[in-house]
């Protein structure tokens, strides 16, 4: 689930980057602000979206944990380790 998450979030910013590039694009070509300054804003956006997407997805998983905490359900890694000592246990009884 947190996996999936994180690619819904890069899918955003992938999405969101393209339409400021386009936006900046149009600016440059309508002749409204420079190359270079098109150039400047996009990569200073592009780096600060970034930058916020970790912060971000951060947050976002530790919402999830909190939910799984509250709603008492195991997480995916809690249940892996849950396997791993099931299957260890199964060993050492046999």
């Amino acid at each position: 689930m947190i996996n999936s998450l994180s690619t819904v979030s890069n899918l955003i910013i992938d999405e969101t980057v393209s339409a400021v590039k386009k936006t900046v694009d149009s600016l440059v070509n309508d002749n409204k602000i420079s190359f270079s300054q098109g150039r400047t804003i996009f990569d200073n956006i592009k780096n600060s979206m970034f930058d916020k997407s970790s912060e971000l997805e951060n947050s976002i998983t530790d919402l999830i944990r909190k939910i799984y905490q509250k709603m008492d359900i195991a997480t995916p890694e809690e249940l892996e380790t849950l396997k791993r000592r099931v299957t260890l246990l199964e060993k050492l009884t046999r």
